[in-house]
């Protein structure tokens, strides 16, 4: 699964709209569809832990799948 992927499916089980996980994570609706359709988009620490904190998970988490998206990406 890559990186958007898993970010789409966490803010689904959520039950969050683009809009509202935008708004949790004060960040634009056209960024987080940016980073669900992927390619994997760099993405500064500060994202990351605004998007883990609106997805109700630990920013090491969403840190482990970005991580493991590249690596797949690279293979």
């Amino acid at each position: 699964m890559s990186f958007g992927e898993y970010i789409r499916v966490a803010r689904l089980q959520c039950g969050l709209s683009q809009d509202a996980c935008a708004v949790a994570a004060g960040l634009h609706r056209t960024h987080i569809s940016l980073i669900e359709r992927g390619p994997r988009r760099e993405m500064t620490l500060d994202t990351l832990v605004k998007l883990s904190r609106a997805l109700g998970v630990s920013p090491g988490e969403l840190l482990e799948h970005y991580v493991a998206s590249d690596r797949s990406a690279q293979s």
